[in-house]
């Protein structure tokens, strides 16, 4: 989840940057992005397990939000530079990282089939990390599944974990999961959101978080705000969660950790 919202998919880039650009070209050009980390815990040994790396605008009087700013490269053709901006920040600010906590790091379509990206992905990350402590995290569906998944396998024979996010916000879905082969699948926060409430979507996630038990994938739930949605996800099987009930986003990814662990207690009286 590369944003406070969903990403949408974009063209392809083009070769002259086109009218309206400039503002996305000052922040490519300047570096103008902020890093910031939000946890995702294990819901049943209730630890951290790994952290997201988000990317906001840092000037938010050119773009109001993450979002924002992610559709308008998207629509300008921008976003795969937009994203290698974003993706060196993230891998400079965790360049220290200690433990044994998973970075998710988001990656739009568009970008991973770009040529030369796989490559380029590859070694970025092994110049500050292990890439089995890295999860990939492919943000959206795209029409050329084949090359996603050629990608995404390629990726996988390189060490890393591939996740599909937004698993629930699109009609293809399921041709991504059955073609990727994730190790880890995201609940969109549509699924996620009044659960407890929907006896419809717990039928649902109860059959996701299933199926992904038995081809030993991962499940995240993400937007969780409120302590009756992560009980109802635990009671249907889902494995691990995301969202600001836990521990909202924070610049640091020290900071981030220990906001959700001070949370533990009251989440495992819940």
């Amino acid at each position: 989840m590369q944003r406070s919202e969903p990403v949408r998919r974009g063209r392809r880039r083009r070769e002259k940057a086109p009218s309206g650009a400039e503002p996305l070209l000052s922040i490519i050009q300047t570096s103008a992005i902020e890093t910031y980390f939000q946890p995702i815990i294990d819901l049943h040994a209730m630890e951290v397990i790994g952290l997201e790396a988000l990317s906001r605008p840092r000037e938010r009087e050119t773009f109001a939000d993450a979002s924002e700013m992610f559709r308008a490269a998207a629509e300008l053709g921008l976003l795969p530079s937009l994203e290698t901006v974003a993706r060196r920040r993230i891998m400079s600010k965790t360049s220290s990282w200690a433990g044994n906590a998973l970075l998710f790091l988001n990656v739009s379509p568009d970008a991973l089939i770009e040529t030369g990206l796989v490559d380029r992905l590859d070694n970025e990350i092994r110049a500050t990390h292990t890439p089995s402590r890295v999860v990939i995290e492919v943000t959206e569906a795209h029409a050329d599944t084949s090359a996603i998944r050629d990608a995404a396998t390629t990726l996988r024979k390189r060490g890393f974990q591939i996740a599909l996010d937004d698993l629930g916000a699109g009609s293809q879905d399921l041709r991504r999961v059955v073609e990727i082969r994730p190790d880890w699948i995201k609940l969109d926060r549509e699924l996620v959101r009044g659960i407890d409430q929907d006896p419809i979507r717990q039928q649902l996630v109860n059959s996701l978080a299933a199926f992904a038990a038995r081809v030993a994938c991962k499940v995240v739930a993400e937007g969780i705000e409120r302590v009756d949605e992560l009980v109802t996800l635990r009671r249907l099987g889902v494995s691990h969660a995301q969202g600001f009930l836990i521990a909202r986003p924070s610049t640091s990814f020290e900071a981030a950790s220990e906001t959700a662990r001070r949370e533990m207690p009251r989440l495992l009286a819940a």
